[in-house]
């Protein structure tokens, strides 16, 4: 998900990550959260930490980093949302609360994690604005964040922090480099890894529940983010998570398979269509499903653009040739 977040709750057939929020992110300075946009490719090896590493070996105190509020500098310190007079929402109404403290600081120990939030900076005016990657500590002894308290203290909170080091300026990353800069943070809330090392997401048990199955899953995109996929397995409306996919939105996210194969090509009309690979079918639907990609009734089980015609008529509009036999059958 957009998040460095490690806990997953699931709740009304969609799939929360704990820290998700379309307002105030606790772990950003006065900035709430937003969809992150693709801004620049980049490379997804996080930045290599100060030369100064430290750690909680023999006593001394592990490496923090803060994601989020740009332009600050060393020495300077970091303030909760309540010294910088923000109103602090931190869930919407459809997301189970966290625990959440506005006169907190939240630090975490995983770079790429801390890069994640920062690419998620919003300003004071609720303007998206690439955010900063601090290496910080702590001011007083920092907290376990309850959130997350599996983390084995990856992630914790604290009244104030101090900039060490500032690690990387300007981050801009799309969602799916969050999360894969992220990934291994995130957890289902047993402690099972929501993706294995190269990016494939890992069912939870209510997906499985859902009827969701591994040739599904195979057919996703890598880094697929949380906030993309619900708990039933549809993928949802990249501009309302709230509503799932349209046909477009489909072909889009799916780009990475092998729509409209040249392979096959369906000729015939009426009731009888046969494939120049030899296959026969009976139906212009089959036939059509054929023609687009047999990947296409795997995606049809769980999302409903997929099983209308539109699917297919916005291929036949991208090829129109290739789809005649299509059209002369309407």
């Amino acid at each position: 998900m957009l998040l460095s977040a490690t806990r997953i709750r699931e709740l009304d057939g969609i799939a929360v990550v704990a820290s998700a929020t379309c307002y105030l992110d606790r772990w950003l300075l006065g900035a709430s959260t937003t969809w992150p946009g693709s801004t620049r490719p980049r490379e997804l090896t996080p930045p290599q930490p100060p030369d100064h590493e430290f750690d909680d070996q023999e006593g001394r105190m592990p490496i923090y980093y803060h994601g989020g509020v740009p332009g600050k500098r060393r020495r300077q310190t970091i303030l909760p949302a309540t010294k910088v007079k923000m109103n602090a929402v931190y869930n919407p109404d459809h997301v189970e609360k966290a625990i959440y403290y506005p006169d907190r600081v939240y630090l975490t120990t995983h770079l790429g994690a801390a890069m994640g939030y920062a690419a998620r900076y919003i300003d004071r005016r609720a303007r998206r604005s690439p955010g900063d990657v601090y290496q910080v500590e702590p001011i007083g002894t920092p907290e376990v964040d309850p959130d997350f308290a599996a983390q084995d203290g990856a992630f914790v909170m604290c009244r104030e922090a101090v900039i060490i080091e500032v690690v990387e300026r300007n981050v801009q990353l799309t969602l799916r480099e969050q999360t894969r800069l992220a990934g291994p943070t995130i957890l289902w809330p047993r402690g099972k890894p929501v993706y294995t090392d190269d990016g494939t997401l890992q069912l939870s048990d209510q997906m499985r529940a859902a009827g969701v199955r591994d040739d599904y899953v195979a057919l996703l995109p890598k880094w697929i983010d949380l906030t993309e996929i619900n708990s039933l397995g549809e993928i949802v409306s990249p501009r309302n998570f709230t509503k799932t996919a349209t046909a477009r939105d489909l072909l889009d996210i799916f780009s990475h398979l092998t729509w409209d194969n040249p392979t096959h090509q369906i000729r015939g009309a009426g009731h009888a269509f046969e494939c120049v690979c030899g296959q026969r079918y009976d139906t212009t639907n089959s036939a059509a499903i054929h023609q687009a990609g047999e990947h296409l009734v795997v995606l049809q089980r769980h999302n409903i653009a997929a099983r209308s015609r539109d699917l297919i008529d916005l291929l036949a509009e991208r090829r129109p040739q290739r789809w005649a036999w299509l059209t002369h059958t309407k």
